[in-house]
């Protein structure tokens, strides 16, 4: 609180005398900051006075102990410097306009999801990874590359209880193997990146085989990626046409969407395909087929009784009829 016997309906005395450096009034209302409001003037007041009433004694400063006195000046010299603090326009060589200020803060949220562009060999190993799948038998050597390390039990594939695992149905199994393997594979890539994040730190291998190591890890992460994808495919497969099942085989490629870029076209030539196979494969039950005229009229088979549709008897197999 602000002394009671502080007034303040002077004007504050300034650390610079304008009058006794000969300034004109002119002058002297030149070099106060602009924009500076009765409000802010009145704030800065407070704040002096606040500093004031535990200023120590000043009378005999001169005849005060040397520490004493520095101490005295030391505080004249933070009372001027907050109201400098206050009233001073911003350092020199921090002036910013204001459409530079808002460039710079909005900036990053109007900008892009994408970082920095990577190098052409990186960036289409990567799109080569996520697209085409690996033959078993390079995914498996590459996979077995790299050993669970000791003490990270979890470091595996989350296995299904096995008293669940006896009681749900074939075709959830099935789905679950399939997503099983994905994980499998991005279980690895951790593998990999753990053995060459500590291999690199223990400096016991050349950037050569750090090069070498994190592609791995890459590769697998992509292609556990992409078994993901098709395991997607499969938990969707159910939903679809018959007609258009074969969106979810492996032959249409998987892109940023999960049938490719361009359905239309895939529709359309599944669409064509199976009109061309409705043409040479016959429907079920058909009669048409070659030779058909054998069967005409009541089945019957040369030889055979047609009064009871029996084979008749033969001499030695019950005798002759009387």
């Amino acid at each position: 609180m602000v002394s009671e016997d502080l007034d303040f309906s002077e004007e504050i005395e300034l650390p610079f005398d304008f009058e006794s450096a000969g300034c004109s009034s002119q002058q002297k209302a030149e070099s106060q900051p602009a924009g500076m409001t009765p409000d802010m003037k009145e704030c800065v007041k407070q704040m002096i006075a606040e500093a004031s009433k535990n200023k120590p004694e000043t009378s005999g400063n001169l005849g005060e102990p040397e520490a004493k006195r520095a101490r005295l000046d030391s505080f004249d010299d933070d009372v001027s410097s907050i109201f400098n603090a206050c009233v001073s326009g911003p350092p020199e060589g921090d002036t910013i306009d204001d459409d530079t200020l808002l460039d710079s803060v909005v900036a990053p949220f109007l900008s892009g999801d994408k970082g920095p562009e990577l190098p052409p060999k990186i960036s289409n190993f990567v799109s080569k990874m996520m697209t085409e799948k690996r033959s078993e038998e390079k995914l498996t050597d590459k996979m077995q590359a790299y050993k669970q390390p000791e003490k990270c039990e979890l470091l595996q594939p989350t296995r299904v209880n096995q008293i669940i695992w006896d009681k749900i149905k074939p075709g959830t199994r099935s789905k679950d193997i399939k997503i099983q393997k994905a994980q499998a594979t991005l279980v690895k890539s951790m593998t990999a990146l753990a053995i060459n994040i500590n291999a690199s730190l223990t400096g016991k291998v050349s950037k050569k085989e750090t090069v070498h190591g994190l592609f791995d890890s890459l590769a697998l992460l992509a292609q556990g990626n992409l078994q993901i994808n098709l395991a997607r495919r499969e938990l969707i497969k159910t939903d679809l046409s018959r007609d258009f099942v074969t969106l979810c085989s492996q032959n249409v490629p998987v892109t940023k969407l999960l049938f490719g870029d361009d359905i239309s076209k895939e529709l359309k030539d599944i669409a064509d395909a199976n009109k061309m196979a409705a043409k040479v494969t016959p429907k079920f039950g058909d009669t048409t087929r070659r030779g058909r005229g054998s069967f005409r009229g009541r089945g019957h088979f040369p030889g055979r009784n047609r009064s009871y549709g029996k084979w008749p008897s033969f001499s030695g197999r019950g005798g002759k009829k009387a």
